[in-house]
């Protein structure tokens, strides 16, 4: 639970989720993928034709609708390591789903 505004972070594994909600989350990403691509190929399209010294790169930020970037000499940090997944049926019989999920 979270806590003075303080989120707590589960992973959740979509293999144990319910077959209409498995297929919804299969479909989410796979557009995830497809955006992944497409943001991948403007971040390129952007940095060739604004180029950099090799010593730096961008940074993109998509928050809130909006585009903004940063130019950076060091590799971007890599978010921790998630913990273990939740098990789907764990979660709802934690929260008082009805059993028939």
């Amino acid at each position: 639970m979270a806590t003075d505004n303080t989120l707590v972070w589960q992973n959740l594994d979509p293999a144990t989720l319910p077959t209409g909600l498995r297929a919804a989350y299969d479909e989410y990403k796979q557009f995830q993928r497809e955006a992944a691509k497409a943001r991948e190929a403007f971040e390129t399209a952007f940095a060739e034709m604004v180029p950099l010294p090799s010593s730096q790169s961008y940074v993109f930020g998509y928050k809130f609708g909006k585009l903004s970037f940063a130019i950076t000499d060091a590799p971007a940090k890599r978010p921790a390591k998630p913990s273990r997944a939740l098990d789907f049926a764990t979660l709802a019989a934690m929260s008082g789903a009805p059993r028939s999920l």
